[in-house]
């Protein structure tokens, strides 16, 4: 059974350039402790690829937190890099190091 590794960050980067006819997503988001991850998602080849490709694409948003996982992990310098099956969505949780809000910042 594969192991997934998990990564998150704040988007700095997305492109979703052709490579030799092959539709993909590469992403490079930092995490909390300034780790730069890229992450990459191919889609495949024609035309159904490509839309999914572009639609994954305009759905990102820079400066956004994402969560992501990955069934490939490979960790190099100055980059972690994650491939295979890779799912990418929204992170829903408070960055570790945001300033408090509300009453908590009162205390």
């Amino acid at each position: 059974m594969p192991t997934t590794h998990h990564f998150v960050g704040q988007l700095v980067e997305a492109d979703c350039t052709p490579l030799d006819g092959i539709h993909q997503l590469s992403v490079r988001l930092i995490d909390d402790d300034g780790t730069s991850h890229i992450a990459y998602m191919v889609h495949g080849r024609g035309a159904d690829a490509a839309r999914r490709s572009e639609q994954a694409f305009s759905a990102l948003q820079i400066g956004q937190r994402y969560h992501g996982s990955a069934t490939l992990k490979r960790v190099g310098e100055p980059h972690t890099y994650h491939f295979g099956s890779v799912a990418l969505a929204a992170d829903r949780r408070r960055a570790r190091y945001e300033p408090a809000q509300g009453w908590m910042a009162a205390a």
